[in-house]
């Protein structure tokens, strides 16, 4: 018995080790998928590249399609794990709902009202989490922004422009 028992023991480890880590991978399809596949906007030619630092993480970006212009996402959850994950989630959700019901909503109302419907609900937590958005909003070759934590760039063939907030 002395001799089976640390094999069981390891064995039961391994089992659970390997249900974990097919949960996390599970949590970075779901979380890569989020991801737009392609980004268009008219006039511009777009590149995004996202590397997460951990199998899942809370760094995201979305770009949005509207009849009044294109929304650019730039979200940075802090720390590096499942929980940071689950965050992010919650953020993409509330910025997605916010863009898509409010008509003619700008980006510096966008963190306000992303900011007080996140706060309430992150303080709950456990743990402190902070978040940083950047919301672009692109109409008619007109950039609004607002956001702080992420440079922003704008690239031409002539030059390269840091967008600044002025919030």
């Amino acid at each position: 018995l002395a001799i089976i028992g640390p094999a069981v023991i390891t064995e039961l480890i391994s089992r659970q080790k390997a249900k974990t880590d097919a949960e996390i991978n599970e949590g970075k399809n779901i979380q890569t998928q989020l991801l737009p596949k392609t980004i268009q906007i008219h006039g511009y030619e777009c590149v995004s590249y996202l590397k997460q630092a951990n199998t899942v993480g809370g760094d995201f970006y979305d770009v949005i399609s509207k009849e009044d212009g294109t929304w650019v996402i730039l979200g940075d959850i802090t720390g590096h794990s499942i929980s940071s994950g689950l965050v992010m989630f919650m953020v993409q959700s509330t910025l997605s709902t916010l863009i898509h019901s409010i008509p003619k909503l700008s980006p510096k109302k966008l963190n306000f009202l992303a900011n007080t419907i996140l706060f309430k609900n992150i303080s709950r937590l456990e743990s402190a989490m902070n978040s940083t958005i950047n919301a672009l909003k692109i109409n008619d070759n007109i950039c609004t922004y607002s956001g702080f934590g992420c440079d922003m760039f704008v690239r031409s063939e002539e030059h390269t422009s840091e967008l600044q907030s002025p919030d």
